[in-house]
């Protein structure tokens, strides 16, 4: 290999926003891919100068709260990614009144508007994880030398529960990200609710098995006997048919759920519930196919 080679350079790229006035006069010529701009940038590489028709302005780069990938594309088929977009350089009109820190609060698009403080969590500093490391050791090490311990237990009051609600709630408007966990764990329980139920409907009823026990202590004809269990087998049979009606409106119900959903995470959960409701169902049709079976030999017999 030739070692006069250079390496391949390396492509940086950024967004560029201009004013309103100037965005339309630059329009048209970078579609035609002939823009008369003049870039400087100085030293300190967040601020510069941008002139356009004999008219300077100045610009600032600033770091964007999202990263967005760069595709590129040949045939108009097939997209490669060339790069992640991190930056933005903003062209204006005299002096740049943003962000100190030139972390910029809000994404490219109008659902981002303030994306850096509404979904995203400050971190904390390592000085205050430090002394709230050494403030539970001291906690630990006073606790061993301790003589005597005694410990009291406070109720809580109102205006602390009201306080902690307004956390809360401030909470969940800021970690968006939650969202989706907390309805799929609302969904999970909604489901156990509902297999409770149901295992409730298939347990026998104390007053039906206080009726068998009584049904056996006396002394009926045999055929009496017959009728009765053949009377409860088809009222069995009656509920069973109800149970898998409810079942099947709730599937379907499900299924167009998990259909509509954009979301992959609720999509995999309402899948999971499908899935678990078809298995339900399935196993309610065998009860209804014994039973059935069941009442065919018990009229036969007769």
């Amino acid at each position: 290999m030739d070692e006069a080679l250079t390496e391949a350079p390396i492509e940086e790229h950024f967004v560029i926003r201009f004013p309103p006035g100037l965005a339309n006069a630059l329009r048209d010529p970078i579609r035609n891919r002939n823009v008369p701009v003049d870039l400087e940038i100085k030293q300190d590489a967040r601020s510069g100068k941008l002139t356009f028709k004999n008219k300077t302005y100045n610009t600032t780069l600033v770091d964007l709260p999202c990263i967005t990938e760069s595709l590129k594309t040949i045939d108009n088929k097939q997209f490669y990614k060339i790069a992640d977009v991190s930056q933005m350089l903003i062209v204006h009109e005299g002096r740049y009144s943003g962000p100190k820190d030139y972390a910029w609060p809000d994404g490219l698009t109008t659902p981002l508007k303030d994306v850096r403080n509404r979904r995203f969590r400050k971190r904390m500093s390592k000085k205050v994880i430090e002394d709230v490391e050494a403030e539970v050791e001291r906690l630990l090490t006073a606790d061993l030398e301790a003589e005597d311990v005694r410990y009291e237990v406070h109720e809580r009051k109102e205006q602390d529960e009201d306080e902690d609600e307004e956390l809360s709630g401030q909470m969940g408007e800021s970690d968006g990200e939650d969202d989706d966990l907390d309805l799929a764990a609302a969904i999970d329980e909604a489901l156990d609710k509902d297999e409770v139920e149901a295992n409730a409907q298939d347990a026998p009823d104390e007053s039906e098995e206080e009726e068998e026990e009584s049904g056996e202590e006396s002394e009926e004809p045999e055929e009496e006997q017959d009728v009765d269990e053949n009377n409860e087998l088809k009222n069995q049979m009656n509920t069973l048919k109800h149970e898998i009606q409810a079942l099947e409106a709730k599937l379907a119900e499900k299924n167009q759920l998990a259909q509509n959903q954009v979301n992959e995470i609720m999509k995999e959960r309402f899948k999971g519930i499908v899935n678990k409701l078809s298995m339900e169902l399935v196993l309610k049709r065998e009860q209804l196919e014994k039973l059935e079976v069941e009442i065919r030999n018990e009229e036969e017999d007769q």
